[in-house]
């Protein structure tokens, strides 16, 4: 049987985006597989006319899905209403001034189509400071390009290297949830930091895109952009440190519902699989496991999961030679 589902939504927030909408919405609609994608437009409480525009455009396409908010929100809480109204198979961010090259997203669910144990993917990023150019109008100029480092957990946990337009899978949110609504400018960086403790990215070594560098953007008018990323770094990292897994309310959900049932058919689901797993790989065994009290479960269980990664065994490395601490 077929999936009929579209194989990636790609998510809109706008807000006095209304020069760039129009723009953005070609962008992707002339990607090479634009059969396959569904475009989910949130309109922020936006002062300007984006949602005339979306609705002209949805007259053609009815791939388009436009959402709108009476009072302005977080870059971030937008997303998450993009991502919830959506059902594709992989996820995307299209911020409204970036543009992409024609095969981009081809390019990248291809890579998660044929690397099953990748959560997310990103590639590299050409830069402009003019906001009417593309990367077809920049052909042949010396134009600077924002390579991003290959995928390193650790090096994450001291910078944000994935780059304004990655691609990951739906999946992750059953587990980690949706990206935290109160940060301003920070909110993606929280995310990957944390589905990276137990899912590897992958970096594509190509230029997929273009970012227009803005001094009014969300990103660049946070005052507390550096205070927010040093929360979340030493956050991230104290979790590291004391070898648990912070932010995933599936592993709550998990040792409750197995204290609970005891139902491997239930324990095998699709959203369990992966901490089954874990519990399977343990020299205890599963019923001695299943007998711990929740709190000694859960410990246990993120310690198993942990162990899983090889992040964590490099980390435990550098922890031994006083590197980390």
């Amino acid at each position: 049987m077929t999936d009929s589902r579209p194989l990636i939504s790609a998510i809109v927030s706008t807000y006095n985006s209304e020069e760039f909408i129009a723009g953005c919405l070609n962008d992707l609609l002339s990607q090479s597989i634009a059969e396959r994608l569904e475009i989910v437009v949130v309109d922020s409480g936006s002062e300007q006319k984006e949602g005339d525009i979306v609705k002209d455009y949805q007259r053609s396409w009815p791939n388009i899905k436009y959402i709108r908010t009476e009072q302005r929100e977080t870059v971030y809480k937008a997303w998450n209403r993009g991502i919830m109204a959506s059902t594709g198979r992989y996820i995307t961010n299209a911020n409204t001034d970036d543009r992409h090259r024609h095969d981009a997203f081809e390019v990248m669910a291809r890579a998660l189509d044929n690397m099953p144990h990748i959560a997310l993917v990103y590639g590299d990023v050409a830069l402009t400071y003019n906001k009417t150019d593309s990367l077809e109008s920049l052909k042949g100029k010396q134009i600077p390009i924002l390579r991003w480092d290959d995928w390193d957990r650790l090096l994450l946990l001291q910078k944000c290297f994935i780059g304004p337009q990655p691609m990951w899978r739906r999946e992750v949110h059953d587990l980690y949830g949706y990206f935290k609504d109160s940060l301003v400018s920070s909110g993606d960086y929280e995310f990957w930091l944390r589905i990276s403790q137990t899912f590897d990215f992958y970096h594509i070594p190509e230029v997929l895109g273009l970012y227009l560098s803005r001094s009014d953007s969300v990103e660049k008018a946070n005052p507390n952009r550096e205070r927010e990323d040093n929360l979340i770094k030493s956050m991230y990292l104290k979790a590291a440190l004391s070898g648990r897994i912070i932010r995933c309310p599936a592993i709550r959900q998990f040792v409750k519902a197995i204290k609970v049932s005891k139902d491997k058919g239930f324990i095998q689901s699709r959203l369990y699989s992966l901490m089954y797993e874990a519990l399977g790989k343990s020299d205890k065994g599963l019923a001695s496991i299943l007998d711990m009290d929740e709190a000694h479960l859960e410990l246990f269980l993120h310690n198993k999961l942990l162990e899983g990664t090889s992040w964590y065994q490099m980390f435990l490395k550098q922890k031994s030679q006083s590197k980390i601490g």
